[in-house]
């Protein structure tokens, strides 16, 4: 569950530093419903952090990024599974996959759900559909390094690459604990 923990506060951190889609205030005003959140999903008050992402998210659909979207989703499956609600956790991990289906983390957090749910095979497709769109993100970050200008832009990008690996060894270690003996 450490390990979970960790990719949880490496997407807030990603979702946070996502760029929006519209004008200043707009941009601004996004980034005051994202702090507000990240601020009550860091005291770990998840009624308010939920609250807060809903609010976000009918705010911001139309300025910042379906990725940064799905990563509100994805962090209210959190929410929801420390409220033990893994029903609500599952709509929010299909709403995360439907808003952006390449976010791995989407697939991970549902086959991590359906795994408490002892829905095997669900979860096995889930887990699967996760280990391929984290390597296809992994091959886009890889040219994106490649092509990156700066120091800073290509540090970012490595940022992403190490979340991105972390994620295939926590899908690896999720398989080696409820596969069959």
């Amino acid at each position: 569950m450490n390990l979970l923990f960790h990719l949880t506060i490496i997407a807030l951190t990603l979702s946070l530093t996502l760029g929006c889609a519209s004008t200043q205030s707009s941009k601004e005003g996004c980034l005051e419903l994202t702090k507000k959140a990240n601020q009550s999903f860091q005291a770990d008050n998840w009624k308010k952090y939920i609250k807060d992402s809903k609010n976000y998210i009918e705010s911001c659909r139309n300025v910042d990024s379906s990725e940064s979207i799905s990563m509100a989703y994805s962090l209210m499956v959190v929410a929801f599974l420390n409220m033990k609600q893994p029903n609500d956790a599952l709509d929010s991990a299909n709403l995360c996959i439907s808003t952006y289906y390449a976010n791995p983390d989407c697939h991970l957090k549902k086959a991590t759900i359906l795994l408490q749910l002892h829905r095997f095979e669900e979860a096995k497709n889930s887990l699967n559909i996760a280990e391929r769109t984290t390597k296809e993100q992994l091959s886009v970050i890889d040219s994106y390094i490649i092509a990156s200008r700066s120091s800073p832009e290509r540090e970012s990008y490595m940022t992403k690459k190490a979340s991105y690996m972390q994620t295939l060894e926590f899908i690896e270690l999720l398989r080696k604990i409820f596969s069959p003996k």
